[in-house]
């Protein structure tokens, strides 16, 4: 009697195990390849070449709304000025490239990031 307890426990601990592995497999798989996982140095790379002084770019509030980064960015300008923080909007395109389009409409943010 003692032996198939400890037999079913044996058991019950080799389900348990591969269970666990499988959760943090489908986790790890699922964690690579999340499309909300936000690119963020393909959006810096977009936003910079649309600045004057890129070098003096600082960034904040980066955030992913379904297809689209969203920020704010304050660089130089042609004076060697900071002009303050301004909002951008960064699309995906269909190749799934970044600095295809960038914005710093306020049409275009209040549309693609409310």
């Amino acid at each position: 009697m003692a032996s198939n307890k400890k037999t079913a426990y044996a058991i019950t601990a080799i389900i348990m195990s591969a269970v666990i592995i499988g959760i943090v497999i489908i986790l790890a798989i699922n964690k690579n390849s999340s499309p909300s996982m936000v690119p963020l140095e393909g959006v810096y790379n977009a936003v910079l070449k649309e600045l004057d002084d890129p070098e003096s770019a600082e960034f904040r509030n980066v955030v992913q709304v379904h297809d689209t980064y969203c920020g704010q960015v304050n660089s130089k300008d042609e004076r060697g000025e900071y002009g303050g923080f301004k909002s951008f909007m960064v699309r995906k395109t269909e190749s799934k490239k970044f600095g295809l389009v960038v914005s710093f409409l306020d049409e275009h943010i209040e549309i693609f990031c409310r």
